[in-house]
């Protein structure tokens, strides 16, 4: 009886907090640059973007031509709450010289 109660509790969904901050690209030449490219490469260009921004946070992200969305758990979270406008100008300026440098 016991094992069928733990079988029982192992199917019961898990509640998992995912955070997430949406920001938008800003200037219009970064935009013209992101329309050329894949997806896959604009959400490499996010990655590295991001990257020295949010070490050694755990997050996964989406870069379109006008906006970016980067999710994560817990310490994105507290991140965002502790300086998301920030974060959205520091992500567009570091958008910007990769695409700069690339």
């Amino acid at each position: 009886m016991a094992e069928c109660v733990q079988s029982v509790i192992r199917m019961r969904p898990q509640v998992v907090v995912r955070h997430v901050l949406i920001g938008t690209v800003r200037d219009e030449a970064v935009k013209a640059r992101l329309s050329a490219l894949s997806q896959k490469d604009r959400d490499l260009l996010l990655a590295e973007s991001a990257k020295a921004l949010l070490k050694p946070v755990k997050a996964s992200g989406r870069l379109g031509v006008s906006r970016f969305t980067i999710v994560g758990g817990e310490e994105l979270g507290q991140r965002i709450r502790a300086n998301k406008d920030e974060l959205e100008f520091l992500i567009n300026a570091n958008l910007k010289t990769g695409l700069a440098d690339g």
